[in-house]
């Protein structure tokens, strides 16, 4: 028997085996997670899986039926739905613009592959945005982080 001191609230519980959650170990490495399983060792068991009360008792019920009966419809979604304006969407999408120190860029590469992988990625954004500066002088009025907005990578 074992004990576990509780830190919040300072009882002492007693732990046995009664408390573990019966587990499968061959299915706890396959699927990386806690089933909780039990064999079943009669007859008895098969039977009430099969034969159970609530089985009997089942009620039979149209969820989709339900779902339009139950819902409720705002005036503003009313007039969305009549205009047909979409109701959900996505209004901006998020770039990462990468700053490093000049030579100090990340390069993913394979074993082996190491200066093809620096010949292809040696320029980023970052330094895309500078060699732009070099060559178009409108360009130097507009900030890094607004560049995706006027050029195109």
């Amino acid at each position: 028997m074992n004990t576990y001191h509780g830190e919040h609230n300072k009882k002492i519980i007693f732990v046995d085996k009664s408390m573990v959650v019966p587990y499968n170990p061959c299915l706890l490495m396959k699927y990386d997670c806690h089933i909780n399983v039990e064999y079943c060792r009669s007859i008895m068991g098969i039977k009430y899986i099969y034969n159970n009360d609530e089985a009997k008792n089942a009620k039979i019920s149209n969820e989709i039926r339900d779902y339009i009966d139950c819902r409720y419809l705002s005036a503003s979604e009313s007039a969305w739905r009549i205009f047909e304006l979409p109701l959900h969407g996505r209004s901006h999408s998020v770039g990462r613009l990468p700053v490093h120190l000049p030579g100090v860029n990340r390069v993913l590469f394979e074993e082996g592959k190491e200066s093809e992988a620096i010949a292809k990625n040696g320029d980023t954004k970052l330094t895309a945005f500078f060699q732009l500066n070099k060559i178009a002088k409108e360009a130097r009025q507009i900030k890094y982080e607004d560049i995706p907005l006027q050029y195109k990578w």
